[in-house]
């Protein structure tokens, strides 16, 4: 695939009119089930269990007291919500009982807001909290931790798991990058610290690309960090501020404040502008000021992109007022294939 290919699922004339919008100017996360079941939390604390083909809303909760600020699917039918508290709840979805969402437990020990969380495997979870700390523990026994990691300097952010290895790169709130490699057999870790100014601006701006290269966005940069030599290769400047990246194969999709959003690969500049500081920095860095090539944005939405998800049947746009669903058959002849999102 390359760019021309999501460009003609983005770009037309106009901006592409979704098949269904839910208007809830109060959406904070959204996590997918399955292909047509999605949940999502708001603000006031509420959770909502939503049918996208029926275009129903299902089952509707009082989740916990304050917004629900991530949420992440364990499988088809359990997920976990996070809130502007440190309690991780796990619920459940029932199908049989007119569409309820049951309480299965909950998650105490971190001490601060929660930021993130990522499914380790079928039963294991990792989470991150402002506390400090990343915590590794078993959804079915949420009393006990598997793991424990508290030397970081502050609070965490964003994180994500290195695909098919033992590692956990993290940032924390002043822009530094921790490379974490762990062991739940052994019980241990080890630190590697990069200090690189990439503070990222939520849970969703860090994802891994394939040739093991980390993308992390912040308030005007997105940087791509080769993950075994730990060196930024390319720095890419942005107008505004960024919200989500995700990677459809090797093309780069980020979401912007601005409602705007930006595509480019590991290949094409997308600079903007271009600072003297930003240029100091490339140049440090032995990185080839490029030349904007094309015009790879899109407006989606007047209110910031908080959030980009795929499912087999759908591309799903997400900002604080509005889930819009764009269904992928009318692209049909465009293979999205896979896609990485943390």
């Amino acid at each position: 695939m390359n760019l021309n290919c999501i460009k003609e699922f983005f770009m037309k004339k106009k901006v592409p009119k979704p098949e269904n919008i839910i208007s809830d100017k109060n959406i904070y996360s959204i996590c997918i089930l399955s292909n047509n079941h999605i949940v999502y939390g708001n603000h006031k604390g509420e959770i909502i269990w939503y049918n996208i083909t029926k275009k129903e809303e299902l089952c509707k909760k009082q989740a916990q007291e304050r917004g629900i600020i991530y949420l992440e699917a364990i499988n088809s039918k359990k997920f976990i919500s996070c809130s502007y508290e440190s309690i991780i709840n796990i619920w459940k979805t029932n199908y049989e009982e007119n569409f309820s969402i049951e309480l299965k437990g909950s998650y105490t020990n971190h001490t601060d807001k929660i930021t993130k969380a990522l499914l380790l495997d079928k039963q294991n979870m990792i989470t991150s909290s402002l506390d400090k700390s990343i915590r590794i523990w078993n959804t079915k026994k949420p009393k006990k931790d598997l793991l424990v990691i508290d030397k970081n300097s502050f609070g965490i952010e964003s994180f994500i798991k290195v695909k098919d290895e033992d590692l956990i790169i993290a940032s924390d709130e002043h822009g530094m990058l921790y490379f974490w490699n762990f062991s739940l057999l052994n019980n241990n870790y080890s630190l590697e610290k990069l200090e690189i100014n990439c503070r990222t601006t939520n849970a969703n701006s860090m994802c891994e690309i394939p040739n093991k290269k980390l993308v992390i966005g912040d308030y005007k940069n997105m940087k791509i960090i080769d993950i075994k030599s730990r060196q930024i290769e390319t720095l890419f400047v942005l107008n505004d501020i960024i919200n989500v990246i995700l990677s459809i194969e090797n093309i780069i999709v980020i979401g912007l404040k601005n409602g705007k959003i930006q595509l480019t690969d590991k290949n094409f500049g997308i600079y903007n502008h271009i600072e003297n500081k930003n240029r100091d920095i490339m140049k440090e860095l032995n990185i080839k000021e490029k030349e904007t090539i094309g015009n790879n944005e899109i407006l989606f939405q007047d209110s910031p992109i908080i959030n980009i998800k795929i499912t087999k049947d759908y591309f799903i746009v997400v900002t604080n007022e509005e889930i819009n669903f764009y269904e992928r058959e009318r692209y049909n002849k465009i293979n999205i294939g896979d896609y990485k999102s943390n």
